[in-house]
């Protein structure tokens, strides 16, 4: 049976003594590279990498707060009809 995931990743970076900033160097290093050669593809690598790197793909967690009677609000849109749901996520709520 093999290292937990996270465990693993930790050891290798111990054992290689790798930072993030490190591979965002290389990474950069590597893009400047790729513009010199007129590489577009390459670019576009390195680039989604660091994006990768830095979280821009992790989703939004948005947080609503409901106030008020919710189990109310549940049975009123429980009985509606998905016409009046449906109107009501258009912006046409009557």
């Amino acid at each position: 049976m093999g290292l937990p995931g996270a465990y693993r990743q930790q050891v290798f970076r111990e054992e290689l003594r790798v930072t993030k900033d490190d591979v965002v160097a290389g990474l950069l290093g590597a893009i400047k590279l790729a513009r010199e050669q007129q590489n577009p593809a390459a670019m576009i690598g390195g680039l989604v990498q660091i994006a990768k790197l830095c979280g821009l793909y992790e989703p939004e967690i948005s947080r609503i707060e409901v106030s008020g009677d919710v189990k109310r609000l549940e049975a009123k849109f429980a009985a509606m009809s998905d016409e009046e749901l449906l109107a009501i996520v258009a912006g046409r709520s009557s």
